[in-house]
């Protein structure tokens, strides 16, 4: 996890009791979950790993309950349909949840979703732009309170009106 990262999602961070959904959530480099301490997680994955609860493909399989709070860090950049997964975080969010979502922005340099590495023979890679991003999540009915290119990073926050 880089420092940008930690820095958007401490914005929208709680101590509040809650329940988690982490899309994209095998631990590559870090993540930033420990940023709201009183919430039970559960972390969704395409690959088994470190931290991950349940291996499934967040474009399809969209069925696990609803959350608090819905974090997607660093994952659509490497996901052709991202589109899915913001329809996958929406419909996952409680009345009243947060979704948090960094992902690389227009400019940033290609990197793999697999290794820390380079990119990978296969591997899908397409920077996202803030406002493709903020029309995908008011497009499945969320209020998009921030959404945001800063330096080379995509970041958005949105929620579920109660």
């Amino acid at each position: 996890m880089h420092d940008a990262v930690a820095d958007y999602c401490t914005r929208w961070a709680t101590d509040a009791p809650g329940t988690g959904l982490d899309l994209g959530g095998r631990d590559l480099n870090g993540h930033p979950r420990g940023l709201w301490p009183a919430t039970r997680w559960l972390a969704l994955d395409l690959r088994p790993g470190p931290g991950v609860d349940i291996v499934a493909d967040a474009t399809t399989d969209r069925d696990h309950g609803v959350y608090d709070v819905v974090l997607c860090t660093e994952v659509l950049e490497h996901v052709e349909n991202w589109a899915a997964i913001v329809a996958t975080a929406a419909r996952s969010l409680a009345a009243g949840g947060r979704l948090v979502i960094t992902c690389a922005g227009p400019g940033r340099a290609p990197h793999s979703g697999i290794t820390a590495a380079g990119i990978t023979p296969g591997e899908w890679y397409r920077n996202v732009p803030h406002d493709d991003l903020a029309d995908a999540l008011a497009g499945h009915g969320l209020v998009v309170d921030d959404a945001r290119q800063t330096g080379f990073d995509t970041q958005a926050a949105a929620r579920k009106e109660a």
